[in-house]
């Protein structure tokens, strides 16, 4: 029986189980991946069917009793301790691929979750292993930052750790995050799922620390946003891409850094036809009158609006004007928030 096949057969057992397994094994990295990659497969199961789990109905696999254990997995003692080894072994075999993809989303998943618990419930210590794992992340995509699945994998996770506790932002800017994300845009120019998501890192640092924008222009981040964004050429795959909305948003805050933050403007959630959503900026210039739908739906219209107004074949209408001085200014002739609908039938 090889690692995989034993580490599969402990999956079967539960948390403590392989939490035994990581501990027995210290110096073997593909019973640590494969350990990671078991955690994975039991909080995605979790997070499908908490109820039927922990009821034990509607299905008497093995695999289905992984995910209900009611002890392990909810024992706050053992739950630190996984945790704990797979950041350990992620500092062990910082060069080895399997070994950082994997523990990079087994550790997520468990933190997600134990974050959502109520305080009591959590592990001690939990903010701290929170900070060291945002740092672990990081050092990932620097060490490996032509690896896609890496670069990849460490953007969405951080993605859905800043989106639900923006605290852990200011890791990013004791380790030097904003430099780790944009070098991994550049690396990967050509690859849409890599900006989109370590785009989206960016701009959540970007907008709920002021701080973090110069970092980002001073890497070269607006050059880069202009040009994945003149990449675009085909209107067709603009339309409804959140990687094009979150790079718009990008070029707006790089071309007037320390004017848009969280003190004048709001992070919506936008979502797109392929099911997922995406953090944009609602700046001032829509109504602080309007209900949270529409205010919703503005920003979707004025984001879509700056595709417009900097397409290539509109580029000299603009006479060289920020975004938010255009937009302003077209607001102000139309004269109330209706007008903002007004934008979206001219794209």
């Amino acid at each position: 029986m090889d690692t995989k096949d034993v580490v599969f057969a402990t999956q079967q057992a539960g948390f403590l189980a392989l939490l035994h397994l990581a501990q027995q094994y210290p110096q073997h990295v593909n019973v640590a991946s494969h350990v990671a990659a078991a955690i994975v497969r039991i909080m995605q199961r979790h997070r499908q069917s908490p109820e039927q789990g922990r009821s034990g109905e509607g299905s008497s696999s093995d695999d289905d009793d992984d995910v209900c254990e009611p002890g392990a997995m909810h024992n706050p003692d053992v739950v630190s301790d996984l945790v704990n080894v797979m950041l350990k072994r992620m500092e062990s075999f910082a060069g080895d691929v399997n070994m950082q993809r994997w523990g990079l989303r087994a550790v997520s998943c468990i933190l997600l979750h134990e974050h959502g618990k109520s305080p009591d419930a959590a592990f001690q210590g939990l903010a701290g292993t929170t900070s060291t794992y945002v740092h672990l992340v990081l050092r990932a995509m620097a060490k490996m930052c032509a690896n896609a699945s890496v670069a990849l994998w460490g953007s969405q996770q951080l993605t859905q750790l800043f989106t639900n506790h923006r605290q852990f932002i200011s890791v990013m800017a004791e380790r030097g995050g904003i430099e780790v994300c944009v070098d991994v845009m550049r690396t990967h120019t050509d690859n849409w799922l890599i900006q989109r998501w370590a785009g989206q890192v960016v701009l959540l640092c970007a907008f709920w620390d002021v701080r973090l924008q110069e970092a980002a222009k001073g890497e070269g981040l607006l050059h880069q946003c202009n040009s994945v964004l003149c990449a675009v050429s085909d209107e067709s795959d603009a339309d409804n891409n959140p990687m094009v909305d979150i790079l718009l948003c990008l070029r707006l805050v790089m071309e007037n850094v320390g004017k848009i933050h969280a003190t004048n403007s709001d992070l919506l959630v936008s979502r797109y036809d392929d099911g997922t959503v995406a953090s944009i900026i609602s700046t001032d210039i829509i109504p602080n009158s309007l209900g949270g739908k529409v205010r919703h739906q503005a920003a979707i219209t004025i984001t879509r609006f700056f595709r417009f107004i900097v397409s290539s074949r509109r580029m000299d209408a603009g006479g060289g004007s920020s975004l938010l001085a255009v937009l302003k200014r077209v607001l102000a002739k139309q004269g109330d928030g209706a007008a903002v609908y007004d934008l979206g039938d001219d794209c």
